[in-house]
């Protein structure tokens, strides 16, 4: 009688696996494919990137900026429009209130966000960060835009942030963590790489010179590569 029990429970079991739905990957392009970054773009002749944020996306500490900016140094690598919609000293709340004529209304197909730094040089709340950052991230998805959000400091500058302010750079690391596990947004974790340790790229203790804005946008277009590729759209 155990016996009979036990393989009815079985015969059950896969009864409710055959009744399953298939599992479906939704990252756009082909539905089998598991790959995050294979995502299909919807491309047109007026699509473009838009790179949201503050000094560090301006190119506060290049000579000329926005020249040298980032943004600026990314253009050489994508086959895309990229626009510069960073503004020296820009809160989330600040992005949040212009990401209508800022992002959306350059028809993005990937949004750059990288907001954050001057909420926390502030003591703004940091759920009120969250909020607006999820807003300007939903609004972007809303739109078709894929996004990729970028912190805007690395491991090594969060341990000397550490020192003085443990708890508030673990809610920073967490606050970003639980953004990027929202569905089509990727958390670019290091811009950085060697530029503050590197002689002659960074212009004051905050902001790289032009010669490390071009590591950086090399740091962000590596981690947008493999979707890059994937849409045709990452130059040689």
């Amino acid at each position: 009688e155990m016996n009979l029990t036990l393989r009815r429970i079985l015969q059950l079991f896969i009864l409710a696996l055959l009744m399953m739905p298939p599992v479906s990957c939704e990252t756009g392009g082909d539905k089998t494919d598991a790959n995050p970054f294979h995502i299909q773009l919807n491309i047109t002749a007026d699509s473009t990137i838009v790179c949201l944020g503050d000094s560090l996306t301006y190119g506060d500490g290049a000579d000329s900026p926005p020249a040298e900016s980032y943004p600026w140094w990314l253009q050489d690598m994508v086959d895309l429009e990229v626009v510069n919609s960073g503004e020296s000293g820009n809160t989330s709340g600040d992005a949040l209130a212009h990401v209508q004529e800022d992002v959306l209304d350059h028809n993005p197909v990937i949004v750059i966000v990288e907001l954050g730094a001057n909420d926390y040089l502030n003591d703004l709340d940091p759920e009120t960060t969250l909020d607006n950052l999820e807003a300007i991230i939903n609004s972007c998805r809303a739109s078709g835009a894929v996004v990729f959000l970028c912190r805007f400091f690395s491991d090594e500058m969060a341990d000397e942030y550490s020192q003085s302010d443990p708890d508030g750079v673990e809610t920073l690391i967490t606050m970003y963590a639980s953004l990027a596990e929202r569905e089509r947004v990727f958390l670019v974790e290091d811009i950085w790489g060697d530029i503050r340790e590197t002689p002659g790229f960074m212009d004051d203790a905050a902001h790289p010179s032009g010669e490390g804005y071009q590591v950086m946008a090399q740091m962000i277009f590596e981690a947008m590569r493999e979707m890059l590729e994937y849409n045709d759209i990452a130059l040689p």
